[in-house]
């Protein structure tokens, strides 16, 4: 195998791993901790938002897909990894603050909850 083909498949690979956790994750939550789908989508991108956010920060999410992949240059504008580290950096920064509030008031509506149910 070529080393293109080679990475191209390790990409594959490592999105295939991702996509399996996140659904092991929302299996979980749906049917472990017995959560509603609203609870579920919160508390899974939640979570994933706030890392992509900070790996763009500290402008490392790149580096972090190149390392994983065994990409041994510098990655270009038109890199496909690249690309998707930007994409879902992006999405994550207009979709952290409403998921943000999402889980405040999902702690919240828990909160009220519990002292309705002691009093």
């Amino acid at each position: 195998m070529s080393m293109t083909h080679a990475q191209n498949a390790n990409l594959t690979f490592l999105g295939i791993v991702a996509v399996w956790r996140v659904a092991m994750l929302v299996s979980f939550l749906r049917n472990v901790a017995k959560l509603g789908w609203f609870t579920v989508i919160i508390a899974t991108l939640g979570p994933m938002a706030l890392i992509i956010l900070t790996l763009i920060f500290f402008d490392s999410g790149r580096y972090l897909v190149m390392i994983m992949a065994g990409l041994d240059r510098e990655p270009r504008a038109e890199d496909l990894a690249n690309q998707a580290v930007l994409t879902l950096g992006f999405v994550s920064l207009y979709a952290a603050p409403l998921l943000a509030i999402g889980y405040i008031g999902l702690i919240l509506r828990r909160l009220i909850g519990r002292s309705t149910d002691q009093v």
